[in-house]
């Protein structure tokens, strides 16, 4: 999958992702997130100018100029698009962030009046290189952590189960993540009822993905 980055100004709305984005003409692709610059933290309003990212390019320019509204969102092209600038380890966390309804790397919750929560962490990735790509694969947990809706243990692990097999069914909603990984596998899984009046839920995976050999940004060679 290749990924193009719109410059843009005067925005205004709430980017619906996976959106399609077309800016009237014969290009399409997905709506990812906005970018306020190179290195902010991507969003999905409130973004006034910078870049719109999109996935699942069809190869198609798009245009440079123009004022379009599209996914809820609308934009004025300021130039040509270039080729996507955030690292495909950055976007894939932020999209598997999202599918699960999380934050990124919060500590265990001690209060109640944080939950329900759920949180993700990442580990240091394994990975080979070969002539064209280096294919890695990113340890990742998912947690989630709510109010025991009973007292009675049973009821309190049932309650954790099901939080558990939420877990696992938003990350296998679709195990690329709009295109970004190969694939994830379930690698442990366990929950808590322990905490007194909290329940708890972790699984465990094995996230699959590449980057073009010496640009971590590009998923594929254009």
């Amino acid at each position: 999958m290749t990924a193009r980055m719109i410059p843009f100004a005067d925005g205004s709305g709430t980017l619906a992702p996976g959106a399609t984005i077309a800016a009237a003409s014969s290009a399409s692709g997905l709506a990812g997130a906005l970018y306020a610059t190179r290195a902010s933290e991507p969003a999905l309003t409130g973004v006034e100018s910078g870049w719109l990212y999109v996935t699942a390019w069809n190869g198609t320019a798009y245009p440079s100029s123009g004022t379009f509204t599209e996914g809820g969102f609308t934009y004025t092209i300021t130039g040509p698009a270039i080729a996507d600038f955030v690292p495909v380890r950055e976007r894939l966390l932020s999209a598997i962030t999202a599918a699960v309804a999380g934050v990124y790397r919060v500590p265990t919750p001690e209060d109640e009046r944080d939950l329900p929560l759920t949180f993700v962490q990442d580990s240091t990735d394994d990975c080979e290189t070969d002539y064209d790509f280096t294919r890695l694969v990113m340890p990742l947990a998912v947690a989630r952590a709510e109010l025991a809706a009973s007292t009675n243990r049973a009821e309190q692990r049932a309650q954790a189960h099901q939080m558990l097999a939420g877990i696992v069914a938003d990350m296998y909603a679709d195990e690329t993540f709009g295109g970004l990984a190969q694939g994830i596998t379930l690698s442990a899984q366990g929950i808590q009822t322990e905490l007194g009046k909290y329940v708890f839920a972790e699984a465990s995976f094995q996230v699959r993905y590449q980057h073009v050999r010496g640009d971590a940004t590009a998923t594929e060679i254009i």
